[in-house]
């Protein structure tokens, strides 16, 4: 079994800083597990519309759109 996306943003967190990492999940309580384990990663709840994503993906690091 490989990585969930939870797992791939923390290991892209620790080994490639640079990179910037946007999560969405359908399930409310993801937020709250993203914001825990991944801080430095936005989170977009489903179902989301494409302005939805590009406010995230434009949001400064870690702020919340």
């Amino acid at each position: 079994a490989g990585m969930n996306g939870f797992e791939l943003a923390q290991w892209i967190g620790r080994n490639k800083p640079e990179v910037a990492v946007v999560l969405t999940s359908a399930r409310a309580q993801r937020e709250d597990l993203t914001a825990q384990a991944c801080p430095d990663s936005g989170f977009v709840p489903k179902p989301y519309t494409p302005h939805t994503v590009l406010e995230q993906i434009r949001a400064p690091s870690g702020a919340a759109a």
